[in-house]
């Protein structure tokens, strides 16, 4: 008789016994978004005007038709802006201390540049910014530095069971197999979202340090390479007016155009660069948000998969009290 008691408790124990962990999740690269940088273009108008000039100047031209800008100028320049330069011309030591930053231009030709920017004929002389874009938006904006990753843990539900005074060896013995597995359990969901942790944690590492240096990088040295290649093109045209066989107005007035494009190239170098930096930060702090997003569902998921397993137990469990009950091994 004792014999097959000791058999029905092993029979009954063998649900416990038989552990069922739950399924490893698997940790989820998130999305990572890119920086475009944009550019700063030069347009054809502007290479004609130089392929223009120089044509010029090789053929000794004095016909005014052979540059088209020449017409506008003629038109819009007037008496006030030709005083300006009375006082100051533009140089070529002027040029490059302007594109380098050391240098900042004068109120009269601010007033110069400000002139020739709104009037809609000059419009396709100057260069224009492409905005940097971030997942098809261009950024010109400010942001917010939100970096930090938060640990989280496992959200579960403690066993509501009631003890039915667990004192009798049947129910003894099956809550140290039940208590048991729990933490095994507990075990198991632990080490999912410690790996977890780590990974999404050295992504946002890599975010704060390598991702944003690298994208500093490559915008110094595209800010570089538009830098030279305006300050080139204002270096080339400044040299070409001064070998021109035209009047003085003439002369004049495409130096008033050069002063704008000057000054207008550096601003929107300064612009340019402005935003690519907002630009590169914000593509730092999207990627970082999303290594947080991805590592909170994460969490959510093992903790689903960590309570199902728990209830799978307690229902084990509470059958096996009931069974040792039943058969006479809780009293």
């Amino acid at each position: 008789m004792q014999d097959t008691e000791q058999k029905k408790i092993q029979y009954t124990f063998e649900r416990l016994e038989k552990f069922d962990p739950f399924p490893v999740t698997p940790i989820k690269d998130p999305k990572r978004v890119k920086l475009v940088p944009g550019n700063i273009a030069i347009n054809e108008e502007i290479r004609r005007f130089s392929a223009e000039l120089n044509q010029a100047v090789s053929e000794k031209s004095e016909d005014l038709n052979k540059i088209n800008i020449i017409n506008d100028i003629f038109i819009f320049t007037k008496e006030k802006l030709f005083e300006i330069l009375l006082n100051d011309q533009p140089t070529q030591g002027w040029i490059k201390e302007i594109f380098s930053g050391n240098y900042q231009p004068s109120e009269e030709f601010l007033f110069v540049a400000k002139t020739f920017e709104y009037n809609l004929l000059f419009d396709k002389y100057f260069p224009k910014i492409n905005y940097p874009e971030i997942d098809g938006n261009k950024i010109k904006g400010r942001i917010s530095n939100q970096t930090k990753i938060i640990p989280h843990h496992l959200s579960y539900k403690d066993n509501q069971l009631e003890s039915k005074a667990l004192t009798a060896p049947c129910i003894e013995s099956a809550k140290i197999l039940y208590d048991s597995n729990i933490k095994e359990l507990r075990r198991i969901a632990e080490d999912q979202i410690e790996k977890a942790y780590i990974f999404y944690n050295e992504l946002i590492v890599y975010y704060n340090t390598q991702f944003i240096e690298e994208l500093t990088i490559a915008g110094t040295d595209q800010l570089s390479l538009h830098t030279s290649e305006l300050e080139r093109h204002s270096l080339e045209i400044n040299n070409l007016i001064g070998k021109l066989n035209y009047s003085t107005d003439i002369l004049q007035g495409l130096k008033l155009y050069l002063i704008s494009f000057v000054v207008l190239s550096k601003q929107i170098l300064v612009e340019w660069e402005r935003s690519y930096l907002i630009s590169a930060e914000l593509a730092k702090e999207i990627n970082i948000q999303n290594a947080r997003d991805e590592y909170r569902l994460y969490v959510l998921e093992v903790s689903i998969n960590f309570n199902a397993a728990i209830q799978k137990q307690d229902k084990i469990f509470e059958e096996v009290i009931n069974n040792c009950y039943d058969q006479g091994f809780g009293h």
